[in-house]
Order: C-alpha cells, then structure tokens, then sequence
C-alpha cells in the first residue's frame, strides 16, 4: 500500500485554497469530511491494488470463474 489514510488527507487538504475558510485544524468540520472522502479513496485504492493481482491467472481468486471461462477450462457443475 502506497498512500495511508493519512496521505490522503494531506493531500486533499494540499489542494484547498489559502486561507481561513479552508482551516486544516485537525477538529475542524472540513478536516473530519476530508478525513472521510480521505477513507473512501484508501479503500478504492486498496480495491485497486486488489485487481490488479486479480489480473495474473495464477493469483485470482475474486476473478477465476472469469479465468476459467476464458481460459476455456472445465468448471465444477
């Protein structure tokens, strides 16, 4: 795993503009629904990562029903 939640987060909170609008206290509302939207993207990126081993026949599990058939290999009745 690249990015922890953490990561996600400074990086969120790099893109807001200046000023105090746009607090980065750690109690803040907007830290807390950054902090949000900040777990939302470490699971689709744990997702992610998660296909992408899914692409190699050898270590699919979610995706060998897929394997199997395009492999053109006999499936359990």
């Amino acid at each position: 795993m690249a990015v922890s939640a953490q990561g996600w987060l400074a990086a969120l909170q790099a893109m807001l503009p200046p000023g105090r609008a746009f607090t980065r206290e750690p109690d803040a509302l907007l830290t807390k629904l950054l902090g949000a939207l900040a777990a939302m993207l470490l699971a689709v990126q744990i997702k992610l990562e998660n296909l992408l081993l899914q692409a190699d026949p050898r270590l699919a599990t979610d995706m060998l029903p897929d394997w199997e058939r395009l492999l053109g290999l006999p499936r359990d009745p």
